[in-house]
């Protein structure tokens, strides 16, 4: 099992398919493969409340819940809400856009996010909060099937690839913030 990004990204650079599994929650749960089962619960529960309690780093193994318990004293959350909130990770949470009954568009998952740390099929590992985001996506970008060298407007496959200067410069992109408060402003 990969302890952090660089073990996934020698995983990856392997060639060989993965799949990643972490809380099995979905519908499909994400347990079956024919090659490798990447397990991400087991060593990345990381969970770091930052700027009093307005934004949250927070790892793929964290369970959602745990990352609101924490957020709990500062009078936040995490916009999403799924149902498996009390099983579901934040890796799957991010993978599947989750939302919920009380978190409406204006919450979901992607737009949430500031920022993320991505592992590209080659093993490159980008950071899309870093000044060099930008560029070391569109170098990798033949790497990221179905998606485009410049983003289009109001395009929502977009959101998939985050980034701190997209987000400003196209509408409609996913940048919000990483926790919401808990009761509306």
């Amino acid at each position: 099992m990969p302890e952090n990004a660089e073990q996934v990204a020698a995983l990856l650079r392997t060639g060989l398919p993965l799949t990643f599994r972490s809380g099995g929650t979905s519908l499909s749960g994400q347990g079956v493969s024919q090659h490798l089962l990447v397990d991400t619960r087991r060593h990345f529960r990381d969970i770091e409340v930052i700027d009093g309690g307005a934004r949250v780093r927070v790892q793929p193994g964290a369970v959602l819940r745990q990352v609101n318990a924490r957020l709990a004293p500062y009078g936040r959350k995490l916009g999403p809400d799924p149902a498996s909130e009390s099983a579901c990770t934040i890796g799957g949470v991010v993978a599947n856009n989750s939302s919920g009954m009380t978190c409406g568009t204006h919450a979901n998952t992607y737009r949430t996010l500031e920022s993320l740390t991505l592992v590209l099929p080659s093993g490159t590992v980008v950071n899309t909060g870093a000044a060099d985001a930008d560029e070391r996506l569109r170098t990798h970008v033949s790497e990221v099937p179905g998606r485009w060298p410049s983003p289009p407007p109001r395009t929502r496959a977009w959101h998939r690839w985050p980034s701190t200067r997209c987000c400003r410069r196209w509408p409609g992109c996913g940048r919000v913030r990483e926790s919401a408060p808990t009761r509306p402003a």
